[in-house]
């Protein structure tokens, strides 16, 4: 049986539970830690239906809804942008170039899905942010991925280049004068994640802050590194994930697909590339999740970087994806402190 054929065994599409990555082979309808509901409301946007695209530019404002749910056509598959417009009920009415947020979901969910999850319609209200969450491309087996690294998650091998499109994404919406280029950030989740890591590279000399949540850093420590300070990076891991190892690994710990570097391995590394001097120090614990005990989720960082900041926040006892509105909530402040 070939790699593509056992990995359509061991990773069936279970998007609308985990967000991060599929379930694990044994248990196909167990929903992952970070399940979310699949209902609707009347205040949900719509997404248009493939095959029915309809031109939009990123950044603009919606005249009848919070968010304007909109579908292109371009290349390599359409793809699902979430904007929140401008609005008059905000104070002050105009405020001027906005931040912006891309949201790059897991293997086999949506932009909408990791939109949804994360509370990015609320946040997006809140800081008066863009926030854009695009759909990976459809591989062999009806799942969105991320052409991130070997590592994750292009099983089919197809000629995708992600960095080309989010980079013409990024192009598309600064090109509307609404974004504030100095404020341009990323979540990624899980194979979102290992892509947020790749675009920290590629994209480093535009963005001002990259996290990923369940994802790590490229294996590969020689990729090319475009890098602009100051630029920061978090990466966010329980330590009981069992998808995306902690302690590095496989994915699924399946012995036949590339071993990917570790959460404390991700951040010496942007250790490295970021200038910063000594070794990281535990600065604080945090009680982000109720549902373990105590303050769970520890701060491991560097107190001092010449080109950004290096951190890796880890739940200890965190699975592959933990609660994603609440990782939001706690995020806002440190995304908003971060700028060029």
């Amino acid at each position: 049986m070939s790699l593509v054929a056992r990995l359509a065994v061991v990773l069936p599409v279970v998007a609308l539970a985990s967000l991060g990555a599929c379930s694990r082979p044994a248990e196909p309808s167990r929903p992952a830690p970070g399940a979310v509901s699949t209902s609707s409301s009347a205040n949900e946007a719509p997404v248009q239906a493939r095959g029915e695209p309809r031109p939009a530019t990123p950044g603009t404002a919606s005249s009848s809804s919070d968010i304007a749910a909109q579908t292109d056509a371009g290349p390599p598959s359409r793809e699902a942008r979430f904007v929140v417009p401008s609005e008059q009920r905000y104070d002050p009415p105009d405020p001027g170039p906005r931040p912006l947020l891309i949201v790059l979901h897991g293997l086999g969910a949506s932009g909408k899905l990791a939109f949804d999850a994360l509370g990015s319609r609320a946040y997006g209200e809140r800081t008066h942010s863009h926030v854009i969450a695009p759909d990976g491309t459809f591989d062999g087996h009806g799942r969105r991925f991320w052409n991130a690294v070997p590592e994750c998650c292009n099983f089919d091998a197809r000629p995708v280049d992600d960095v080309a499109r989010l980079t013409g994404l990024i192009d598309d919406a600064v090109a509307t004068g609404s974004i504030d280029v100095r404020r341009i950030q990323l979540v990624g989740l899980s194979n979102g994640g290992f892509m947020a890591h790749r675009l920290a590279c590629s994209l480093g000399d535009r963005l001002s802050a990259v996290v990923s949540v369940a994802g790590a850093a490229p294996l590969d420590a020689t990729l090319p590194c475009r890098l602009e300070p100051p630029l920061a990076v978090l990466e966010i891991h329980g330590d009981a994930d069992d998808v995306v190892r902690y302690q590095g690994g496989n994915l699924f710990d399946r012995k036949e697909l590339p071993r990917h570097r570790s959460a404390k391995s991700t951040l010496e590394l942007w250790g490295q590339r970021l200038g910063c001097s000594g070794k990281p120090a535990v600065s604080e614990h945090r009680d982000l999740l109720p549902s373990l005990p105590g303050a769970e989720t520890e701060v491991l960082s560097y107190s001092s970087c010449s080109s950004g900041s290096a951190a890796l926040w880890t739940i200890h006892g965190g699975g592959h994806i933990p609660p994603l509105a609440r990782i939001m909530n706690a995020l806002e402040p440190y995304l908003a402190a971060q700028h060029r």
